[in-house]
């Protein structure tokens, strides 16, 4: 069962490999060149869609 399970999340991972390191990416321009204020709400973002829809988010950040 857990070899299988395994073996599930391996593809998963492989077939949305190349989002997950174009946003690792994304972060890490952002804290290299953002400002305070970007980064502030790249982090906000981050922390609300945890917990919440994307859009309520991303109304969230932009009020800040």
């Amino acid at each position: 069962m857990t070899t299988q399970i395994d073996g599930e999340i391996k593809e998963i991972y492989e077939s949305i490999k190349y989002k997950i390191i174009s946003r690792l990416n994304d972060f890490e321009y952002l804290l290299r060149n953002g400002s305070e204020e970007e980064i502030f709400v790249e982090l906000v973002f981050c922390l609300l869609t945890s917990q919440s829809k994307a859009r309520v988010a991303g109304r969230c950040g932009k009020s800040c």
